[in-house]
C-alpha cells in the first residue's frame, strides 16, 4: 500500500502532507492550525497565527508588499516587451520576453510561481512566424494577463491601455492594411485568443488591456466560430478589450463560449 504522505520538497525525511513547514523557514503551513493549509495567509506583517503564504519557497518574513495574500517570494511577474533588447528571460522589462507566446508557455510550466503577465504596448502574433492559422495566444487557467505598459512600469496602476496599445493580432501576413478583406484576411489565425478548459479552483482567468483584431475563424467546427476569443468550457474574466475586424463563418465574430463557458466581460467594445 502506499504510504498516505508522498513527495517531499524540501528533503527534510518528512513527506509534504505530514511536513508542516514544507521550506523549513519557520512559518508553518498551517499556523492557524485550521486543518486546511492556505486558508489564513500571513500578511500585513503577521508571523504568528497564520499560513505560509508561499509554502514551498523560503520566505521567513512573509513579506507581501501589494497584500494580495500571496508572498513576495511566490508573487512572479513575467514581462513582454517586442522591443526589449536583454536576456529575454520575462524576468524584468530589460529583459522582458519578446514574444507572448514564450511568457504564455513559461507560465504554465510554472503557474505556481506566476503572478500574473505584463505586456508593453505593440503587436504581437501567436504563430511566431511561422503562418500557421491553428495557431492561438492560449490563456493560462487561473493566471491574469495585463496589457498596456509602456514598459518600465513598477505597478500596475501605473499603465495605460488606452495610451500605450496592446495589440494581439491574427493577421499573419501582416497584410490585412487596415481593411476587412476576405480575401486579404484568408491567411489570418481562426482564433486570436483561446481559453482553454478551466475548474473552480484555478482562480480567475484574466485579459486585460488588449486590442483583438484579425482573428479569421472560417474552417470547420469550432474553428468556424471565436475568430476574436474562443471560450472552451472556461470563465474567463475579460476587462478593458477592444475587437476590431474579427469575423467567424458560424458565430461569435469577436468571442464564442462554448460548453458551457461563462465569461465575465466588462468595459470592452467590438467594432
Amino acid at each position: 500500500m502506499a504510504d498516505e504522505c508522498e513527495g517531499d520538497s524540501d528533503r527534510d525525511g518528512l513527506s509534504n502532507p505530514c511536513d508542516e513547514d514544507d521550506d523549513n523557514d519557520g512559518i508553518l503551513d498551517d499556523g492557524d492550525g485550521s486543518g486546511k493549509s492556505g486558508d489564513k495567509p500571513c500578511t500585513g506583517g503577521e508571523l504568528q497565527a497564520c499560513d505560509d503564504n508561499c509554502p514551498f519557497t523560503p520566505n521567513p518574513d512573509q513579506a507581501d508588499a501589494d497584500g494580495d495574500k500571496r508572498g513576495d517570494a511566490c508573487d512572479v511577474t513575467l514581462f513582454v516587451d517586442q522591443r526589449a533588447t536583454g536576456a529575454n528571460s520575462g524576468t524584468d522589462w530589460a529583459n522582458a520576453f519578446t514574444d507572448l507566446q514564450d511568457a504564455l508557455e513559461a507560465a504554465a510550466r510554472f503557474d505556481v510561481f506566476v503572478h500574473g503577465i505584463w505586456v508593453a504596448a505593440g503587436t504581437y502574433r501567436p504563430d511566431r512566424g511561422s503562418r500557421d492559422r491553428s495557431a492561438s495566444f492560449r490563456l493560462v487557467p487561473g493566471l491574469p494577463v495585463y496589457g498596456g505598459f509602456a514598459g518600465g512600469e513598477a505597478k500596475l496602476g501605473e499603465r495605460r491601455p488606452s495610451t500605450n496599445r496592446t495589440i494581439l493580432s491574427g493577421d499573419l501576413a501582416s497584410n490585412d492594411d487596415g481593411t476587412f478583406d476576405p480575401d486579404k484576411a484568408a491567411d489570418n489565425c481562426y482564433h486570436v485568443v483561446t481559453s482553454p478548459p478551466s475548474s473552480p479552483d484555478t482562480g480567475d482567468t484574466l485579459l486585460d488591456g488588449f486590442v483583438i483584431t484579425g482573428g479569421w475563424a472560417d474552417a470547420a467546427g469550432l474553428d468556424s466560430r471565436g475568430g476574436g476569443v474562443l471560450c472552451v468550457s472556461s470563465n474567463p474574466t475579460i476587462i478593458r478589450c477592444e475587437f476590431r475586424m474579427n469575423f467567424a463563418e458560424k458565430a461569435g465574430g469577436a468571442i464564442h463560449c462554448a460548453d458551457y463557458s461563462n465569461p465575465t466581460i466588462t468595459s470592452c467594445s467590438s467594432l
